[in-house]
C-alpha cells in the first residue's frame, strides 16, 4: 500500500505544441472508494502535474482549482494535458484534463499566482479578532481516538476520529423541528495518515476536502434508512486559503474537517468542507488553552455529489474496463 505522497507521484511525458503532457503508470487502487478512485484524490493527480509544470515559472502558488467529472476514472495508465490559457503580472490560469483510453474523464481550471498566499496581513482577519472564524471543531485531537474510515480501500492508510457533537446538533435540530429554515447538517473530524513519512502538501488538499460523511449518510436513522452505497462528485472545487506551514506546534500529517450540506434533491446534494491544520496527532499532544485560535484553515472544498445505491460502484468500475 502506497502512502498518498506516492501514489500522487507524476511525470513529464511529452510536449505537443501548446499542450504539456504528464502521466502515471496507474491510478493507485488503495485510494479508492470500492472500485473507483476517490475524486478527490483524481483531482490531485491533475493539481500534482499543475503545480510540476508552474514550479519553475514565477507562478508558483496555486490559488484555486475547479474541476467537471465527465466519465469514471478506472485504475489504469492516464494521461494529464494541460495548457496556458492565460497568463499575466499577477497569475496564470491552465486548463487541464485527465484521460484514459483516449477518453477524458475529468476537466479542470487551475488559477496560479505570483506572490504567495497571506502576501497582505493588513488584509488578512486572523484571531486574535473577534471577527476572525476559528476551527469549527471543539474537541482537541489528544482527547480522541483514530477509526479506520469506512467504506474505503484506504482504510488502512488514513483514519479519522469524527466530532460526536455535530451528530448530536443534527439529531436535536430534527426533533425541535423549530421554524426558521436553518436547514444545515454538519460533521466535523481530524483526519490522520497513518504513514509516518506522509506529510500534508498541496495535492493532497482535494483529498482531504473530499473526505467527508455526506448528507444521506448524516440523517438522523428516524428519518428511515436511505438507500445510499455512494456518493460521487459531479463538480469539485478547492480553494487554497493558506501557505502550508513548516511549525512544530503544527501536525505534519492530521487535519480537521468541518462539513456541512443544505440542500438535497433527489439524491443530489451539496458539500462544503473546510480543512484546518491540527495542533498534534490524534491521542497525542497536550491541550492548551488557545489551541483553536493557533489553527489555519488551509482549503476550502466545494462539491456537487450524486447519491446512488449500493452497487452501482461495482457495477461502474467493471463497465469502464471494457
Amino acid at each position: 500500500m502506497a502512502p498518498l505522497v506516492k501514489a500522487l507521484q507524476v511525470k513529464f511525458l511529452r510536449k505537443d505544441g501548446e499542450k504539456h503532457i504528464y502521466g502515471g503508470d496507474s491510478v493507485d487502487k488503495d485510494w479508492s472508494i470500492i472500485a473507483i478512485p476517490q475524486g478527490g484524490y483524481t483531482v490531485g493527480l491533475v493539481v500534482e502535474a499543475a503545480l510540476a509544470l508552474q514550479r519553475h515559472t514565477l507562478h508558483k502558488n496555486i490559488v484555486h482549482v475547479s474541476t467537471h467529472f465527465l466519465r469514471v476514472v478506472t485504475l489504469d495508465p492516464f494521461e494529464v494535458h494541460i495548457q496556458v490559457k492565460f497568463s499575466a503580472k499577477n497569475n496564470t490560469i491552465l486548463a487541464a484534463e485527465l484521460i484514459q483510453k483516449d477518453k477524458t474523464k475529468l476537466m479542470s481550471h487551475l488559477i496560479f499566482k505570483a506572490s504567495p498566499i497571506n502576501s497582505n496581513p493588513e488584509l488578512t482577519l486572523l484571531p486574535p479578532s473577534p471577527l476572525a472564524r476559528q476551527i469549527p471543531l471543539r474537541i482537541h485531537p489528544s482527547a480522541m481516538s483514530l477509526k479506520p474510515i469506512r467504506g474505503v480501500r484506504h482504510h488502512e492508510l488514513a483514519h479519522w476520529a469524527e466530532d460526536p457533537s455535530f451528530a448530536e446538533s443534527n439529531l436535536a435540530k430534527f426533533k425541535a423541528r423549530a421554524p426558521g429554515g436553518e436547514g444545515v447538517i454538519e460533521w466535523g473530524a481530524w483526519v490522520q495518515f497513518i504513514d509516518p513519512s506522509e506529510y500534508i502538501k498541496e495535492s493532497t488538499l482535494p483529498f482531504l476536502a473530499d473526505t467527508v460523511q455526506n448528507l444521506p449518510v448524516l440523517l438522523p436513522e428516524a428519518m428511515g434508512r436511505l438507500n445510499v452505497g455512494w456518493c460521487p462528485t459531479m463538480v469539485l472545487s478547492v480553494e487554497y486559503k493558506s501557505k502550508l506551514l513548516n511549525d512544530d506546534s503544527i501536525s505534519k500529517r492530521t487535519v480537521g474537517i468541518y462539513a456541512r450540506s443544505t440542500f438535497m434533491h433527489e439524491g443530489r446534494h451539496d458539500v462544503y468542507a473546510e480543512v484546518w491544520t491540527a495542533p498534534c496527532n490524534v491521542g497525542e499532544g497536550i491541550e492548551v488553552e488557545d489551541w483553536r485560535e493557533k489553527q489555519v484553515c488551509l482549503a476550502i472544498g466545494q462539491q456537487v455529489a450524486l447519491t446512488l445505491p449500493p452497487g452501482v460502484n461495482e457495477r461502474k468500475g467493471r463497465e469502464a474496463k471494457l
